[in-house]
């Protein structure tokens, strides 16, 4: 009201008026109160309007704001030149503004931005939200007529650092720069975004075009996206790693350029186009990376997506290298598939998958399809890779067709993997919950040929020759640790190889199976580096943690059972003594047999 009067006052001929000042204690309204307002108009002068105001949340601080028109004029157009704008809300918010405004009708006006500069300086109550220094420089204009509305910012910070939990931004280091320019057609409720573009110093811009409804913003729209990084290095460090803090790869590092295009249409994506260029991530967490990395990938809605590439020069599992590899995939709408046999070299050998499928990606409906061999590979180069003791022989097998179905992992047949001049067998695999907090595991396993010497070459367990077949039926692991099994180990029937053990190997044998050890090193026997022997067997049933264990048969004392079964002379039979060991403490058994026995080897 009190505004209202001065404006009248100043309509008035300036022989009739020459100067209107007005003051008022208290203005209340809803949402607002205004404080000592003073208003005055002056001819000649302008016209000036000043009070105190608490400003709304989030900054919530007392301000002081002042708004002056060098030039004010009234008529069938009422306009406001060389006008001025200031708030200052002290170490919170300081802004200043200049420009112009004309009105003829709420039809018809024009509002013009020539400067604004801000600085804010603000804190959150719970500090999830802080800027400091944080300077801001924009122009711009607006307008209404009979083409409807327009328009047009330019946004500025060049200084200062702002954060917003949990990601923090030195725009000192990557200025920002935002230029929008905006339509909306006379009676019309839709706004038409022609294009807003943002650039972050160097990490990168984007640019959005297209048309939305601020009244359905969830309805009636459709945005075109695209975005540029030139460093994806800097854009994982800022935007990607704040995200993924307490999580395993909270130490990602990535690098490379990537483009992003997409389609959004009424709140869901459409289409999306993602390239990489000398692109490459790691996490020394994870235990992985990949370098080289060069992609063109395809994603629609509707499933008509055309083919997509993944190639990467290099890359590692832990400490084992991966060669060079070419993927060609099928993007679905909430997975993917393999379009051709992907080769991926390992140290001497390889993988080849055939078959590779994803479907239901994020969703309670995962289901997945694997199929795959690996090509063999010299056991003693994967070995060197892990700094591991090296063995003999090499490694490789079938991985058949893996189903993945209800949380329930499954293999269409037998996984079979070639090691120690002998094979593995995996039948009847089942997981249960495979990514849930606490898997569950049911298989079955044969051992068949394994070369002892080749299995304990490498070892300071001791050396053993012959061959060795096992079988483990029931296996049970929950959360991957073994709850339930019926484990035996035992000499290949009808091996006609050598049969040999160490003086170490028998010592090591007597002592998990709780008999006595060290006794070959006293007396005559003492000279003997290593004996024949007929046969070896070991069998453990495990239940509830407890392992109950047995040999080749009862001993001659009928107290204990058989281990090694000595042949020729000097005859050794080692004998075991323990029937009922807890699985903790066999499984320490056997740890401080080998760090015993390591440091034995350091000294010698």
């Amino acid at each position: 009201m009190a505004i209202a009067c001065v404006l009248l006052a100043a309509a008035a001929p300036a022989t009739a008026v020459e100067r209107i000042e007005l003051s008022v204690g208290r203005i209340d309204a809803p949402g607002l109160q205004l404080r000592e307002l003073r208003a005055d108009w002056q001819a000649g002068a302008g016209a000036g309007v000043q009070t105190r105001v608490v400003l709304p949340a989030p900054l919530a601080a007392p301000a002081t704001i002042r708004l002056r028109c060098a030039r004010l004029e009234l008529g069938d157009e009422a306009s406001c030149t060389h006008g001025e704008a200031r708030l200052d809300a002290g170490a919170a918010l300081q802004l200043r503004a200049s420009g112009e405004v004309r009105w003829q009708s709420p039809d018809r006006w024009r509002l013009q931005l020539a400067a604004l500069q801000a600085t804010l300086g603000y804190s959150s109550a719970d500090g999830r939200i802080a800027s400091e220094a944080l300077r801001l420089d924009a122009s711009g204009s607006a307008l209404q007529d009979h083409a409807g509305r327009r328009a047009r910012i330019e946004l500025r910070a060049s200084s200062g650092q702002a954060y917003v939990e949990p990601l923090f931004l030195d725009l000192g280091q990557h200025p920002l720069h935002l230029s929008a320019s905006l339509r909306q057609a006379p009676g019309g409720a839709r706004i038409t975004l022609a294009p807003l573009s943002l650039t972050l110093g160097s990490i990168g811009s984007a640019t959005l075009a297209g048309e939305l409804d601020p009244a359905a913003p969830a309805q009636h729209h459709r945005l075109d996206v695209r975005a540029e990084l030139t460093s994806l290095a800097t854009a994982a460090e800022l935007f990607a790693r704040p995200w993924l803090a307490g999580t395993r790869i909270d130490d990602l590092r990535a690098g490379g350029t990537a483009t992003l295009a997409a389609t959004i249409v009424d709140a869901q994506p459409q289409r999306a186009e993602l390239q990489l260029r000398e692109a490459g991530f790691g996490s020394d967490k994870l235990g992985g990376r990949i370098d080289g990395v060069a992609a063109d990938l395809h994603w629609r809605a509707d499933g008509a997506a055309p083919p997509s590439q993944l190639a990467w020069t290099s890359g590692a599992i832990g400490a084992l290298p991966l060669g060079a590899a070419r993927a060609a995939l099928q993007l679905r709408p909430r997975g993917l598939a393999l379009l051709d046999t992907l080769q991926i070299p390992i140290l001497d050998g390889g993988l080849r998958v055939f078959t590779l499928g994803l479907d239901g990606l994020g969703s309670d409906a995962l289901a997945a399809d694997f199929d795959a061999t690996l090509d063999p590979i010299d056991l003693a180069a994967l070995c060197r890779a892990f700094g591991w003791p090296e063995f003999g022989g090499q490694i490789g097998g079938r991985l058949p067709g893996l189903r993945l179905r209800d949380r329930e992992l499954r293999f269409d047949g037998q996984l079979r993997a070639q090691a120690f001049d002998g094979e593995l067998t995996v039948d009847a695999l089942r997981v249960l919950d495979p990514l849930g907090v606490l898997p569950r595991v049911s298989a079955d396993l044969a051992i068949r040929r394994l070369d002892l010497a080749q299995l304990t070459g490498a070892f300071s367990f001791g050396r053993i020759e012959g061959r060795l077949d096992g079988d483990v039926r029931g296996l049970r692991l929950l959360g991957w640790q073994p709850v339930a099994m019926d484990a035996h180990l035992y000499t290949t029937p009808g091996d006609r190889s050598r049969h040999r053990i160490s003086q170490r190997a028998i010592d090591n044998i007597s002592s998990i199976g709780g008999g006595p050890s060290g006794v070959l090193s006293r007396g005559a026997l003492r000279f003997f580096e290593d004996f024949a022997y007929d046969r070896i067997g070991w069998r453990c049933r495990l239940d509830d943690g407890v392992c109950r264990m047995d040999g080749i048969g009862p001993a001659k004392d009928g107290r204990g059972y058989v281990l090694v079964k000595g042949r020729l002379l000097p005859r050794i039979d080692v004998v075991g003594y323990n029937r009922d060991v807890a699985w903790a403490t066999f499984l320490a058994q056997l740890k401080s047999v080998a760090q015993a026995n390591a440091a034995q080897v350091q000294v010698q």
